[in-house]
């Protein structure tokens, strides 16, 4: 490998160093040119490394940096214009002054047209010429590169502008000053709804002249009028005054804003035609809008009221009240609603307010939506005074009820004891036409008897003198034996009458004998109701905590309508029953409230001609409460529900 040799002066650090590659593989003339450039005074220092071949030049420019190379052409591994061509593509940075030993200008034009800076003829005064050619080809090499970098940064530059012309939403125009459109960018074309071509060469149809900033409407071939604000700036385009003008399309912006208005305008309307009293207050109490309403009640404009306080208006008071809804609001930061007489308008008031909240959570006053309920409040007072004597009057009604049964029991039993003498001929014979009477009479009796008994059932249960007996009972066994006592009735009628109930034993705490009292209500209800050949069913199963008895039948059924009234007094829905069957239409209504003091419910479904079930929900509980509970007094539903 050849060996590179170098030529280094001891150079000052303040000194400029220019870095010098000679490839020259003549002896005598590579130390003349190191010996010359070694001796070039200050300013200019020179660091020259000498290699004799092609290839140890490019080795060196692969090692290291230099600012020129001088280069001879007929070297042992190259010649001629190739040596520069290849140096060239190696280091197309640094400038290459070639060394020739042929006084041949040709020659030396064709080594610049193929890479190099400039050439020097061996056989001529080097001394002169050589330093002031590599300055100047270093010069050059400088220029050259500004310039280059000037022209990229200037192609930079430009494709910016260009990028942003033709993505800018806005539409750019040039526009002449004979008014002909000489430049578009992309938006225009969006805006005009037209291509560039139908736009470029024609007139641009708006006056720019002396304009600024305006507005102009925008005819859109297939897309409707539009409107652009347009802006105008004097420019120069091809070396000629021109205008530039800048349009945005302010079309969905004006919709909106029109928009916005109408709405605001209409709720201003709505805001004004709404009859309750409506006002904004600030943190300080002070009225920011009210509507015509709010301002028509104190007989003011509404404008007169902007900026006083709430309590001035409201109360005639320098300060709030403590029930001052606007007060409690700004405490709770909540909605809240109240109700209060204000003397000061003679009204009853209902106000509800909604606190109004910042971004960032702060509280800035609330809404008052204020309501006359004067009328209201009359008409409650109104019906407050008809239900006190509504309660007085149902109280001297179930008096009289409960006294008259009372009355009428011992009368009654006396009369059916003295049918029931003489039907068993105690006294003496009858004839058959008289006990067909005194059976008619006696049927009548007992049935009255049964009213009077349910009366003075339901009157000791509203009055709260009824107490349970309660004991802990296995609902299975009570159900099957309420059920077993209805078999015969049942067979009477060519009725099917089924129990499906658990098979180990359910405890329940309840009152044996109000519970079956209301089975037998309930059972002998669905016997009554069902017609020959068709079926009842009593089932009974626990679910989340409860006992459900469910007592099904296929009978006539309940009329939609009339379910809701099925457990009030007296409540009869005509429908047809087996002959001698009629009841008090009191029944349900009994075995409704037993269930309740049980702590139940009784529920029904029915539809007309497919059937009925009414469902009895007790808690289920066996925790006895025999102990403690005071003694039942009166056996009052004995028979109230019996045959019902």
């Amino acid at each position: 490998m050849e060996t590179k040799v170098t030529e280094r002066a001891r150079i000052p650090q303040d000194k400029d160093l220019t870095n010098v590659l000679l490839v020259e593989d003549d002896a005598v003339d590579r130390r003349i040119v190191e010996r010359l450039l070694a001796r070039r005074p200050q300013p200019f220092e020179f660091a020259v490394d000498s290699v004799g071949s092609l290839s140890a030049a490019i080795e060196c420019l692969d090692d290291g940096e230099y600012d020129i190379a001088l280069l001879d052409l007929g070297l042992p591994d190259s010649s001629g214009i190739e040596t520069v061509r290849g140096l060239s593509e190696v280091a197309p940075h640094i400038p290459i002054v070639v060394l020739t030993g042929l006084d041949d200008e040709e020659t030396g034009l064709l080594a610049i047209k193929n890479g190099a800076t400039d050439y020097l003829v061996k056989n001529r005064s080097l001394e002169n010429l050589l330093v002031r050619t590599i300055l100047y080809a270093l010069e050059r090499q400088k220029q050259k590169k500004l310039i280059l970098d000037t022209n990229r940064q200037l192609q930079i530059s430009k494709a910016n502008f260009h990028s942003i012309v033709e993505k800018n939403s806005d539409g750019i125009i040039v526009v002449d000053k004979d008014g002909v459109v000489r430049f578009v960018n992309p938006a225009t074309e969006s805006i005009f709804a037209r291509k560039a071509e139908e736009l470029l060469g024609n007139l641009f149809g708006f006056p720019v002249m002396g304009v600024k900033v305006t507005e102009v409407d925008i005819v859109r071939p297939g897309k409707g009028p539009g409107i652009a604000e347009m802006r105008v700036l004097e420019t120069e385009w091809s070396g000629q005054s021109a205008y530039l003008v800048l349009l945005r399309d302010i079309t969905e912006r004006k919709r909106a804003k029109e928009q916005i208005e109408h709405a605001a305008q209409e709720w201003r309307t709505t805001f004004d035609s709404i009859t309750d009293m409506i006002s904004i207050h600030d943190r300080n109490f002070k009225i920011t809008r009210v509507n015509r309403a709010f301002a028509n009640t104190f007989k003011i404009e509404p404008k007169e009221l902007i900026g006083k306080t709430c309590y001035e208006v409201f109360h005639n008071a320098k300060k709030p009240p403590s029930y001052c809804p606007h007060l409690q609001t700004i405490k709770a930061k909540k909605p809240l609603y109240v109700e209060y007489f204000e003397p000061s308008l003679g009204k009853y008031l209902g106000i509800s307010t909604s606190p109004v909240f910042e971004e960032n959570g702060e509280i800035t006053g609330s809404v008052h939506i204020a309501k006359d309920i004067t009328e209201r409040k009359q008409a409650e007072e109104r019906l407050r005074k008809a239900n006190e004597k509504l309660k007085e009057y149902n109280q001297l009604k179930d008096e009289f009820i409960s006294t008259t049964s009372h009355e009428l029991r011992t009368p009654l039993s006396i009369i059916i004891g003295a049918i029931r003498l003489v039907l068993d001929e105690i006294p003496g014979k009858i004839v058959e036409e008289q006990r067909d009477v005194l059976a008619m009479a006696m049927e009548n009796m007992q049935r009255l008897s049964r009213i009077v008994d349910s009366l003075l059932s339901i009157s000791r249960i509203e009055s709260g003198k009824l107490d349970l007996q309660k004991t802990v009972v296995n609902i299975c066994e009570l159900i099957k034996g309420t059920v077993s006592d209805y078999k015969d009735l049942a067979r009477e009628k060519a009725l099917s009458l089924d129990c499906e109930v658990p098979e180990h034993s359910v405890d329940i705490c309840l009152d044996p004998d109000k519970t079956k009292e209301v089975l037998i209500n309930l059972i002998s209800n669905s016997i009554k109701f069902t017609p020959e050949g068709g079926w009842v069913k009593v089932i009974c199963t626990k679910q989340d905590g409860k006992v459900l008895i469910s007592v099904q039948d296929s009978g006539v059924g309940i009329a939609k309508e009339d379910i809701p009234k099925l457990f009030d007094r007296f409540t009869q829905f005509g429908r047809k029953a087996g002959p001698g069957e009629k009841g008090t239409g009191l029944g349900l209504a009994i075995a409704k409230k037993l269930v309740e003091m049980h702590g139940g419910k009784i529920e029904v479904e029915s539809k007309v001609n497919k059937g009925t079930t009414f469902t009895v929900s007790l808690p289920l509980t066996t925790e006895t409460e025999a102990e403690g509970l005071p003694a039942e007094t009166d056996k009052l539903l004995e028979s109230a529900l019996v045959n019902e």
